[in-house]
């Protein structure tokens, strides 16, 4: 029978075993105490600020591709 590394040479199979892990796990931290949510801050309705102008405007001239 082959060993394991190719060798033609029945060899016995090592037993040793793994040496144990020696160090230990890391202490857990606790989670940060949670804070307050923020206060809800007014938002203005869609049509407040549609058409005035305030993001630029666009001009298509006559026969010009609106994409």
């Amino acid at each position: 029978m082959a060993g394991a590394c190719g060798s033609d040479e029945a060899e016995p199979a090592a037993t040793t075993a793994a040496p144990a892990a020696t160090t230990a796990a890391p202490a857990t931290t606790a989670a940060p105490a949670t804070t307050a949510a923020p206060a809800p801050e007014e938002v203005g309705t869609v049509g407040d600020h549609l058409g005035d102008g305030s993001l630029g405007t666009v001009e298509v001239g006559s026969g010009e591709d609106i994409q």
